[in-house]
C-alpha cells in the first residue's frame, strides 16, 4: 500500500466533502444557533440579541457557490476522483477508508473552523489533486 497516495487522496476526499456539503451544514448550524439563542432569551429585534446572533451567524456564513447544486456535484465528483485515484495503486478496501476518513475529517474540521473551511477546501483541493495525480502515476 502506498501511504503517500492514501494520504493525498484522503485530503482530496475531505475537500470534496467540504465543497459538497458545507452549504447544507451552514444552514443547519444557523438554525441550531437560532434555537439556542431563543432558548437563552435573546430576541433578534433587541440590540443584545442582534449582536449575539450576528456573532453566531458570522461563523457559519456560506458563499453563494457553496449554496448551489454545482458545489454538490463538484464536491461529489472530487470524492469519486479521490477514490479512483487511490484505487489505481492501492487495494479496493483502502478506497473505502479514504471516503470514510475524508467524511469524518470534514465533519470535525468544519465544525471547528466554520466558514473559513470554504477557502481552505478550494486551496486544498487544488493542491491535493496535483499530489494525488503525481503519486498515482
Amino acid at each position: 500500500m502506498e501511504f503517500t497516495l492514501l494520504l493525498s487522496t484522503t485530503i482530496l476526499a475531505f475537500s470534496g466533502f467540504c465543497i459538497a456539503f458545507y452549504g447544507a451544514l451552514s444552514q443547519v448550524m444557523i438554525e441550531t444557533e437560532t434555537k439556542i439563542g431563543m432558548q437563552k432569551g435573546f430576541d433578534q429585534f433587541t440590540d443584545d440579541g442582534a449582536d449575539y446572533f450576528a456573532r453566531k451567524y458570522k461563523k457559519w456564513k456560506a458563499g453563494s457557490f457553496f449554496m448551489t447544486k454545482g458545489a454538490l456535484i463538484l464536491g461529489l465528483l472530487t470524492v469519486i476522483a479521490s477514490i479512483i485515484l487511490n484505487s489505481l495503486n492501492n487495494s479496493w478496501w483502502s478506497s473505502i477508508i479514504v471516503a470514510i476518513i475524508g467524511y469524518f475529517l470534514y465533519l470535525i474540521i468544519s465544525k471547528i473552523i466554520g466558514s473559513r473551511i470554504q477557502l481552505i477546501s478550494i486551496i486544498i483541493m487544488i493542491f491535493s489533486t496535483c499530489l494525488s495525480i503525481y503519486f498515482a502515476v
